[in-house]
């Protein structure tokens, strides 16, 4: 299915990814990946990542970067 989305004043097409990245120490690895249409607004990637990691116990902090 091919989708269009207007954002930023520009056309898009097609699919958008999202990363997620832990860091502890000198160790950083990609722990959760996600691939949708990309009408699909990176405010929902990240309440659904949060969703996911459900509470913590532990100081975290999540830092995040979109258009």
């Amino acid at each position: 299915m091919a989708t269009y989305r207007f954002k930023v004043g520009e056309k898009h097409t097609g699919y958008v990814e999202n990363f997620v990245e832990t860091s502890g120490g000198d160790i950083t690895i990609i722990t959760q990946y996600s691939y949708e249409q990309n009408i699909h607004a990176e405010h929902d990637f990240c309440q659904e990542m949060i969703h996911e990691m459900g509470y913590q116990g532990v100081r975290t902090t999540l830092l995040a970067y979109g258009a």
